[in-house]
């Protein structure tokens, strides 16, 4: 696991990672662990067709859905719109 995790997470105003398809591996799973316990807003970016887990769901501010193309403008502006919101 990478050292500089916890105060990488603590000294974050925004978590935010692709959610895994199938089984998290542990990076992700420490990382959304120690997001919650220094509180800032999690936003959680789902493919489409990929179940998020309903607990995720439900401590997320937001939960951003899109096609998977990161490089497509409308899954940028839709990324970018939870964001600014939760950033509020």
């Amino acid at each position: 696991m990478q050292a500089d995790l916890e105060p990488r997470i603590r000294e974050s105003s925004l978590v935010m990672a692709i959610a895994p398809s199938g089984e998290p591996d542990a990076e992700y799973t420490l990382d959304r662990g120690v997001g919650l316990l220094y509180d800032p807003p999690t936003v959680p970016v789902v493919i489409d067709g990929i179940e998020a887990p309903r607990r995720l769901r439900k401590v997320a501010d937001a939960v951003v859905m899109f096609d998977g193309a990161l490089t497509d403008r409308g899954n940028q502006s839709t990324i970018m719109a939870a964001v600014e919101q939760v950033m509020r």
